[in-house]
């Protein structure tokens, strides 16, 4: 199996969009490890960046610096969303990051280096926590 049980989801009470469901079908067990990544990849999911200041409505850069946080072991989690109505309560503890776009998970996992885990909805009763581990094995099988 791809995930070896290294993945860990929270309560589901109501889907709102195509992830959330993908989550709700998971944790129903109407998806094995497999199905569900292969589903996971193709969805979309919302990065809140970091803005630095504009300059008349400009960016100055071209780069978007996401939201990485870390956790209590230490361990840099790339912090994720099924939405932007789901992240702005957490994003605004966070000065700069007050927008984001909208990436399919696959994009993002090719973009990645190795050594973070993922947290898709931190915190929230329809989430999920990908660790290192796993994260580094769709790593390797996106990147051929």
């Amino acid at each position: 199996m791809l995930l070896n049980r290294k993945v860990v989801f929270y309560m589901t009470l109501s889907a709102k969009n195509a992830i959330e469901k993908l989550f709700v079908k998971a944790q129903a067990g109407k998806l094995d490890d497999e199905a569900f990544m292969n589903e996971l990849m193709e969805t979309q999911v919302f990065v809140p960046v970091h803005e630095k200041d504009e300059i008349g409505g400009l960016q100055s850069t071209l780069q978007a610096t996401p939201l990485v946080l870390k956790d209590k072991s230490g361990v840099e989690v790339l912090i994720l969303f099924t939405s932007s109505e789901r992240a702005r309560t957490v994003i605004e503890s966070y000065p700069g990051y007050h927008d984001g776009l909208f990436a399919e998970f696959k994009w993002v996992v090719e973009k990645m280096a190795a050594g973070y885990a993922i947290s898709i909805n931190p915190g929230h009763e329809l989430g999920l926590d990908l660790e290192v581990s796993t994260v580094e094995k769709l790593i390797r099988n996106n990147r051929g």
